[in-house]
């Protein structure tokens, strides 16, 4: 793509709203640092998990998601080399940011040393940190080889990326999936469930940044991109209804599970004084009007892909706030009356919404800076 800037006003306009979130963010993460948990988050025994664990998912997921189109690349789909370092450099964006969520949700930066210090090999949590610790080393060779040009070692390293991102999400559902009081969290249906939401988060942000880096830099696409794009944004659709058909099978089991609790949970979720958020955001706003704009030929234009993708990405976050607290609202000690019975409840704290801020202020702002200094578009061959 062409080195046009955004005109100065728009481009200072646009650092100011991240400058904003930034100082925000780390008025939260200090707050966080210094108070606790106790005093600055609304977790608490009953919620363990508050919205740092689907904020920490939704980017995680992103990034395994943009990594997808390394696939493509890998098997000599050329058109993808249009776009494989915005999604390489993508994917080590959204990585770090999400990392960076999670370590702050540790309340102890230096609880981040203690699988270092007793491993336990036999926990998926040990073996997402080496799976972490492999699929960014190949990222970032990864984006070394695309800026060498060398097209040969690229697709072997993209492939790997892939992989190790599949391996790292999956892992990651099998964290949530098999927590044996959790049944909510769908056994192992989770895995999968996790891999096809990646793919719509990372497909959307890869096509949310293309488009609106062009139009934010008034520069024209290339008809090779335009084309890219456009195919794309059906790849988007079809995995988007693909998201339906799971969310689908997903609430029907849910609600007829034989386990109480998690047939409460989905009854309270869909049809409590709550559900509101999962039918109009999620269902909605995240599913249905990005499968009509994307499998509609007449609306699958690059405005509409804009438009499909920001709805996907707030209702794809929105659905792993609601997995991560669905998991979690039904109490599972009934004993200890002092406790909320049978629902338990879980409200973000501001500080806990200023870290949430962070993350993605954070992220357009590496974001920014790497779309104004690298050539995220140019590819240069070197078989």
């Amino acid at each position: 793509m062409a080195k046009n800037k955004a005109p100065s006003w728009l481009f200072y306009g646009w650092m100011s709203l991240i400058g904003i979130g930034i100082l925000i963010g780390l008025w939260g993460a200090i707050k966080l640092l210094i108070e606790g948990h106790g005093p600055t988050a609304g977790t608490s025994d009953q919620v363990p998990w508050g919205i740092f664990v689907p904020t920490y998912v939704f980017f995680v997921a992103a990034s395994a998601g943009c990594v997808t189109v390394s696939l493509g690349y890998a098997l000599g789909v050329k058109s993808f080399e249009l776009i494989m370092k915005r999604a390489v450099f993508l994917a080590i964006v959204t990585l770090l940011t999400g990392g960076m969520v999670i370590f702050l949700d540790l309340g102890n930066p230096f609880n981040i040393l203690q699988p270092l210090l007793s491993p336990n090999l036999a926990t998926p949590l040990w073996w997402m940190g080496v799976f972490y610790t492999l699929y960014l080393a190949f990222l970032v060779i990864d984006y070394y080889l695309l800026e060498k040009g060398d097209t040969a070692k690229t697709r072997v390293v993209s492939v790997l990326a892939a992989l190790s991102a599949i391996a790292v999400h999956s892992t990651l559902g099998f964290v949530f999936g098999f927590a044996a009081v959790r049944t909510y969290f769908g056994s192992a249906f989770s895995p999968i469930y996790f891999m096809v939401i990646a793919i719509i988060i990372g497909t959307a942000l890869l096509l949310f940044v293309t488009i609106l880096q062009h139009k934010f830099t008034r520069t024209e696409m290339s008809p090779e991109l335009h084309s890219l794009i456009l195919n794309l944004g059906k790849f988007l659709g079809v995995a988007v209804a693909t998201g339906i058909f799971f969310s689908i099978w997903k609430d029907l089991a849910g609600l007829r599970s034989t386990v109480e609790t998690t047939a409460l949970a989905y009854q309270y979720l869909l049809f409590g004084a709550g559900s509101w958020w999962y039918w109009g955001i999620v269902v909605v706003i995240g599913l249905f009007i990005p499968a009509f704009l994307l499998l509609n030929a007449r609306t699958r234009s690059i405005n509409g892909i804009l438009v499909a993708s920001t709805f996907a990405l707030i209702g794809m976050f929105a659905a792993r706030v609601e997995f991560t607290i669905g998991g979690q609202v039904v109490s599972l000690i009934p004993e200890l009356k002092h406790l909320q019975w049978p629902f338990a409840s879980y409200t973000a704290t501001f500080g806990e919404i200023a870290v949430v801020i962070l993350a993605f202020a954070a992220t357009a702002l590496l974001y920014t800076l790497g779309a104004r200094k690298l050539s995220l578009e140019e590819v240069t061959h070197r078989d």
